[in-house]
């Protein structure tokens, strides 16, 4: 988008559940630079460098996958907009402690669904870095497999666009990103997609990969007036599959 250049990463694990993350850098003369202005492609290997400094990260994330990036990010989970669809297209915030949000996991043990809801909202639910605090944020995202992000400008000026990059991952999130921050504006979990939670959270030692949203996202505008942004009658619709996560096709107005 304009000179901005999101990529998607991923990394592999032998259990069910992987790590990735959606890193943003910038093209400046052919060459892909990080948020110090240096190349970000080690030339004799023709992969990230190791000191490489993408944007949105706090420091340099090199090649590691899950380090800073969009996931380092992410709202706290008080504060992240997560929404799902329990029956049909209306939408419901996916709130850990609704009742009607619990019942929905039908494949999860009763006792343990609210658990597996506030972990899928971004709590240190398993305690994984061991510090006995079960509340905190864990500032990490699932897998974009097959999927590349996909940006659309709102608004703005060349020099400071309004824009957002849109990413679905296996975990069964479709994320909206601020495209200047690196920021989650707001996520969606398809409902038939929640009991698949529960894999995820007990992340086993798997021999077959892990699904979820795993279609390639495709934009239409109608109304298209063939200018830059959003405007008028225009109205921005995403439309994507699920890929081997499933056989269900989404459309989701983002205007």
């Amino acid at each position: 988008n304009l000179s901005d250049v999101f990529i998607s990463v991923f990394q592999p694990t032998e259990t069910a559940r992987w790590s990735g993350n959606l890193k943003k850098y910038r093209l400046e003369g052919g060459v892909l630079v990080g948020q110090d202005g240096q190349p970000v492609i080690d030339p004799d290997t023709g992969l990230f460098a190791a000191d490489a400094f993408s944007f949105w990260s706090d420091q340099p994330d090199g090649d590691r996958a899950s380090a800073g990036g969009a996931a380092s990010q992410l709202p706290i989970p008080s504060a992240r907009t997560v929404l799902t669809n329990l029956e049909g297209t209306a939408l419901v915030p996916l709130d850990a402690g609704d009742p009607d949000v619990q019942a929905a996991l039908t494949a999860v043990p009763e006792d343990e669904r609210e658990t597996v809801l506030d972990w899928a909202l971004g709590r240190d639910a398993q305690d994984a870095d061991q510090d006995g605090d079960l509340t905190e944020a864990r500032f990490d995202m699932g897998d974009p497999f097959h999927v590349q992000p996909l940006t659309l400008l709102y608004s703005g000026t060349v020099d400071d666009p309004v824009a957002a990059v849109f990413l679905a991952t296996n975990d069964g999130f479709l994320h909206a990103f601020d495209a200047d921050t690196g920021e989650e504006l707001w996520a969606f979990v398809p409902g038939r997609l929640l009991n698949g939670l529960y894999r995820l959270y007990v992340n086993e030692a798997a021999a077959t990969k892990a699904y979820g949203l795993d279609g390639e996202i495709n934009l239409v505008i109608l109304n298209d007036d063939g200018q830059p942004g959003l405007a008028g009658a225009e109205r921005a619709i995403l439309l994507f599959g699920m890929g081997r996560g499933g056989d269900g096709v989404f459309a989701v107005d983002v205007t």
